[in-house]
């Protein structure tokens, strides 16, 4: 999910998760991950994602919601790319 908000061009940390295991996921069997973003308030950003097995049925639904954090990701680039002593 958060990669679902950060390529809708925000950059956010997360304030609060919330995860639903429904199913067992079976080792070794593929399965798809999708998440978006599901909205948006003055203050936070919204997000929902899935885990489907292979059948399609949902073994994990998750919604989040996100703090913008532009400011906290611009500090952390510029330390990851500021030339070592």
């Amino acid at each position: 999910m958060g990669l679902a908000v950060f390529y809708s061009g925000y950059r956010a940390v997360t304030a609060n998760m919330s995860v639903d295991y429904r199913k067992p996921i079976p080792l070794g069997q593929r399965v798809t991950i999708q998440a978006e973003m599901s909205g948006k308030t003055e203050r936070r950003i919204l997000a929902r994602g899935e885990i489907l097995l292979p059948d399609g049925s949902v073994a994990v639904s998750a919604t989040g919601m996100y703090a913008e954090a532009k400011l906290f990701f611009d500090k952390i680039a510029g330390q990851l790319l500021e030339p070592k002593e």
